[in-house]
């Protein structure tokens, strides 16, 4: 039978109309006919008479602004609106029910008698109830366990609705409230703005999903996931009391990047939270008239001054880096406690709660009322009560810190458990207690200043929040459960610092929790890394396709193939022009009535056999993009097989269905309901395509994938589950040693005619550093793509491992067209003269690359910096203190506290210290390894003209004397260089908070020292080129005499040759000199005029203390 005219009844359902029209009994080629409700909505809609009327009278576009026009929008916006609504109520019911419960439990916790008995109840009480809570959330769902942000976020990111049903169900619901409310009362240091973020989402989805008023609402993609996002603003505001923080932290949290314009809709979730918890809370206490917020504070508005901004902003890097400390070792416990109690989790739960119930009894009764209690007494501008001071921790200064690691650890473990749990309080506490413990000590060095430590409290809590979540909103949060805005700019700056410093140590808590569970999603990667990396290499070729002349089997086929929503077609399977998308279910329905009616049955085929062939579109020849193979491969390992997998038929009817479908020709431009649900929009991109742009758009319009063609021509699909593997795949590759090739081995790369030659990479001792080198190209060959267009392709990519551009390789055209001019009379070698490097910012520049694969110890070694740094500089404003003690009336009391707080500094500056120094020495040591390792295996890959032309001592100079020498440049240099220059500014800028006078006097010397430092500079890097010339020149000629040194014997000129070598050694000496009288100057006058202006500054400061601006300890700080 001819497969281009097939005997074929058609059938196109009509679905508006109810019945089916036959189109006829053989294949014409009628227009398609269109759906006319589907084509009057696709149309423009013209204006109606009174909008005419109305632009008439006031003007062209003024017709929005009729009454009818404006109901018209109600109408249109009314649902979301009161879903809105609706949602901040229900929110808002269920969290004052969870409080309830959580006080009726929590009240009968009171029990009076001995510390044993106390203790023995406390336990028992809060084991109990949580066992309760982790008993009830493994029968109901397990689901529920955990915090919820890390499953909406990927529920916001992606485009997964499969993955909704099953995190945001009604089970999950009841199990979290459950769960929560027994996990608060128990008294375990847990939060709860994870689960009300979870909670809120679920009634969202269930509202969208089962009232049919909000059905238009759960179809639409863009507007399903506002939901979400106002569900996760509802969460948090009704949580903290903040609605204006709820929102920012709801889109930080769950967004990369959000729509500005979708902003009214957070808000009028979150406000009618707020409004109906105040409408609460004045049914329940009719007293409560005005806003009351979570952690009232009474802070005046004298509660700091502008010197404490450097004190705040030492306490947001702390923070910054106890914040990565806590995701860090979160991360890693939880791993271990779940492959540790995975056999017996009910038993090794009950001896964690006992640890959890002890840490928080031991510390004293404070810890054991609820953190909120703990909070409000942290955060107030009185001293701590009598509470904090027990006869095992008479002070607070040891109360607190003790208070801070039981809260962190017991954090830690809480969160671990299978129960509902939030961690942004606890992590809020910890950040207290610290805090608090730092304006403490500050108030005791300093007790005449107007030193608030409660503010301290609230700053170190939100820094040390943000610093865990990623988050600036936390700023917003902090202030709004407060009540008050003074300490408004501290916290935004100890926000931003604590955040930065922990973005470049870890991963959120959020994030490290998707990780470890598996859960899809896409973070903002980093790709600015990858920018030679394109669409065709992270685009998969293997996808099924429809051409628009197609036969049933492969409809079939393509379906058991796909499971996603949408099915791609082209015109034809040998031009691979792309035409769009197309529903599966629209796909499906047309399969079933040609099948049922072939057939002769009343139900016809359910769905494809699980044994049928699948068509996969490969391309092979990325020259002939229009050509397609087409492979068969069986479906039974394709296709998913199960309880939910198609219901097997007759063996004759199926018979008969393959044999109907593989003779039936069906052409797709026949049937009028596909061709009106084609979608030829589908997102598109080119094959060059940078990875930054696929990335940029599969966060911005959350779609599944992205479609890959080549002028109109379909290539490939880039799907965002499959995005980020192939990323972290590429930055492995690119990490990895580059093969090397000494020529190319493509018909479409142009050979290599330069000598391939290693650039020689010199580095001078103390501040300048000189590279000198010889350079030439060098080829790579790589395989384009996930097997690139359907084969390998040899490409003349220019990317190299990182370390080759600081040890010396070049690739640039120039370079090759010197070694080519040069090749016949040099070999191909440049001179050196042509070798020199580039300027000293690119020098700069290729040194610190080295530094990439050391990025957190690095800022490891920074951050040990920075704190030894400021404790070294406040070594003499204690001294300084401590005369001022001595000498006043109570000294013998504040003496002890003095000298304890100085101490304990010098401890952590100790501690800081040795992290620095073993840290810094140990990235010396890896960058040297590395470099040695590549070097050599560079050198074993050149060709034998590369030898024959390069010196063996060269190269062994190169493997052990500059490798060591960068290495220690980069470690030792580069840290006595970053701690001098810290100390520096340290120091003046301390000099100025204590006197900008004499801060002005100490600055005096910085211009000349300037001047003299560049002169200096550019001397000593001139002497040091020289210096390394005619050291290579004398190691040169050492090695050539002595390799021929029986050519010397035979002519006896022993005398001569050493002659000539002193002379060479001789010059270097000379230089040296130059080199050494030069520094020797330089220093001198560095120090003479260091010590003058300390001069000044000691002789100006005396005349202020005796005319009594300042006071005498000053004179001793300035002298240190």
């Amino acid at each position: 039978m001819n497969h281009e005219v097939a005997a074929l009844s058609v059938y196109d359902e009509r679905r508006e109309c109810g019945r089916l029209i036959r189109v006829g009994e053989w294949v014409t080629t009628r227009p398609a006919v269109p759906d006319p409700k589907r084509s009057r909505d696709s149309q423009t809609k013209t204006k109606r008479s009174y909008q005419r009327r109305w632009e008439s009278m006031f003007g062209r576009n003024s017709s929005r602004c009729h009454p009818l026009s404006l109901l018209d929008m109600v109408r249109k916006e009314g649902k979301p609106t009161l879903l809105l609504v609706t949602l901040g109520v229900c929110v808002e019911l269920m969290v004052t029910a969870l409080w309830s419960w959580k006080d009726d439990i929590v009240d009968e916790q009171h029990i009076q008698a001995s510390w044993y008995y106390q203790w023995f109840a406390w336990c028992s009480f809060t084991i109990i109830v949580a066992l309760v809570a982790c008993v009830a959330t493994r029968i109901i769902d397990r689901e529920a366990a955990g915090s919820g942000i890390p499953e909406m976020k990927t529920i916001i990111s992606c485009d997964q609705r499969k993955e909704a049903d099953l995190y945001l169900s009604g089970k999950t619901l009841v199990s979290k409230a459950v769960g929560l409310a027994l996990a608060i009362g128990s008294g375990i240091s847990v939060g709860r703005e994870g689960p009300f973020v979870h909670t809120a989402s679920i009634i969202v989805h269930r509202l969208m999903k089962r009232v049919p008023f909000f059905h238009r609402i759960y179809n639409n993609d863009i507007l399903r996931r506002h939901m979400y996002n106002a569900a996760c603003a509802v969460g948090v505001a009704s949580t903290f009391r903040s609605p204006v923080g709820g929102v920012l932290f709801s889109i930080e949290v769950t967004s990369t990047i959000f729509m500005l314009t979708n902003y009214w809709r957070a808000f009028i979730a979150a406000c009618s939270g707020a409004i109906s918890r105040q409408i609460i809370g004045l049914i329940r206490e009719s007293g409560v008239t005005s806003y009351h917020p979570l952690f009232p504070t009474s802070f005046s508005v004298h509660s700091f001054s502008y010197r404490e901004y450097v004190s705040f902003g030492v306490l947001g890097i702390i923070m910054g880096f106890g914040g990565a400390l806590y995701v860090v070792i979160a991360t890693h416990f939880r791993r271990w406690w779940r492959a540790w109690s995975a056999n017996h989790q009910f038993l090794w739960s009950t001896g964690l709660l006992v640890i959890i119930s002890t840490m928080l009894f031991l510390p004293g009764e404070f810890s054991q009322r609820p953190l909120g209690k703990t909070l409000v007494e942290l955060f107030s501008a009185n001293p701590l009560s009598e509470m904090w001071e027990t006869k095992e921790l008479p002070s607070v200064l040891l109360t607190l810190p003790v208070a801070a690691v039981c809260r962190f650890v017991t954090t830690i473990f809480s969160t671990s458990l299978l129960l509902p749990a939030g961690d942004f309080i606890p992590q809020f506490g910890v950040g207290a207690l610290l805090g608090r413990m730092y304006g403490e000590i500050l108030l005791r060095w300093f007790p005449h200043s107007s030193i608030v430590p409660g503010g301290y409290a609230l700053v170190g809590g939100a820094a040390f929040a943000g610093a865990a979540t990623h988050t600036i909103s936390v700023a917003v949060i902090a202030l709004e459960f407060t009540g008050q805005f003074i300490f408004l700019l501290p916290i935004l700056l100890a926000v931003l610092l604590a955040t930065a410093v922990a973005s470049a140590l870890s991963v959120s808590i959020y994030e490290s929790v998707i990780i470890t569970k598996g859960l899809t999603y896409l973070p903002m990667l980093r790709i600015n890394q990858l920018e030679n990396v394109r669409a065709r290499d992270v685009m998969n070729i293997e996808f099924p396709v429809l051409a628009m002349k197609t036969t049933l089997a492969q409809m079939q086929r393509a379906l058991a193939l796909e499971t996603a929503r949408n099915i791609p077609i082209v015109d034809s399977l040998d031009a691979m022009i792309f035409c769009g998308c197309v529903n599966r279910d629209t796909l499906h329905d047309i399969v079933d009535d040609l099948t049922s009616h072939h057939l002769g049955l009343s139900g016809g085929v359910s769905g494809p056999s699980a044994t049928t062939d699948a068509v996969v579109a490969t391309k092979t020849d990325e020259r002939r993009l229009s050509v397609v193979v087409v492979q068969t491969a069986s479906a039974t390992d394709l296709h998913p097989q199960g309880p939910h997998a198609a219901s097997p038929v007759a063996a004759t009817d199926l018979v008969v269905a393959e044999a109907v479908a593989v003779d039936t020709t069906v052409h797709l431009k026949m049937f009028a309901a596909l061709m009106e649900r084609l979608d030829s929009s589908a997102l598109q991109v080119d094959t060059e395509t940078p990875l930054e742009k696929v990335h940029l758009f599969f966060e911005m319009i959350k779609c599944a994938r992205i479609w890959v063609t080549r002028r109109g021509r379909l290539i490939g699909v880039i799907r965002r589950q499959h995005l980020h593997a192939r990323v972290k795949e590429f930055k492995a590759e690119r990490d990895r040693p580059v093969q090397l090739s000494p020529r190319s081995r493509g018909d479409d790369w142009p050979r290599d005619n330069g000598r391939s030659m290693l650039r020689l990479t010199r580095a001078c001792v103390r501040q300048q550093r000189v590279l000198t080198a010889t350079s030439a190209r060098f080829g790579v060959s790589t395989r384009v793509g996930c097997g690139g267009y359907g084969g390998s392709r040899t490409t003349p990519l220019r990317v190299w491992s990182p370390w080759m551009q600081t040890a010396g390789f070049s690739s640039s055209k120039k370079d090759d067209s010197v070694a080519d001019d040069q090749g016949s009379k040099t070999h191909g070698v440049r001179s050196r003269a042509d070798a020199e490097v580039e300027d000293k910012f690119g020098e700069i520049k290729r040194l610190m690359n080295l530094y990439k694969p050391e990025k957190k110890p690095l800022m490891v070694s920074m951050t040990a910096l920075a704190l030894s740094t400021t404790i070294t500089m406040c070594v003499p404003f204690g001294m300084g203190k401590i005369i001022d003690v001595v000498t006043s009336v109570d000294g013998a009391t504040q003496l002890p506290y003095v000298t304890g707080a100085l101490g304990g500094l010098f401890v952590l500056g100790s501690i800081a210290n040795f992290i620095r120094v073993d840290t810094t020495n140990m990235i010396g040591e890896r960058i040297t390894n590395r470099l040695r390792q590549q070097t050599y295996e560079s050198i074993m890959k050149q060709d034998l003209g590369f030898f024959d032309s390069s010196r063996t001592g060269e190269l062994i100079n190169r493997l052990s004397a500059d490798t060591t020498l960068i290495g220690k440049v980069l470690s030792d240099n580069v840290s006595q260089g970053l701690r001098s220059s810290a100390q520096a500014i340290g120091s003046v800028s301390m000099l100025f908070v204590t006197c900008p006078k004499l801060g002005m006097v100490m600055l005096a010397i910085v211009p000349p020292l300037a001047l003299g430092g560049v002169s200096y500079g550019r001397f000593v890097k001139k002497l040091t080129t020289q210096v390394q010339k005619k050291l290579s020149e004398a190691t040169e000629l050492a090695e050539e005499k002595l390799g021929n040194i029986r050519i010397v014997r035979w002519f006896a000129k022993e005398e001569h040759e050493i002659d000539q070598h002193n002379k060479k050694v001789d010059e270097v000496l000379s230089l040296a000199r130059q080199r050494s009288l030069a520094s020797a100057t330089f220093f001198g006058g560095v120090d003479f005029s260091v010590k003058m202006s300390m001069l000044a500054v000691l002789g100006y400061g005396g005349q202020m203390v005796a005319d009594g601006i300042i006071t005498g300890h000053w004179r001793f700080v300035a002298n240190l």
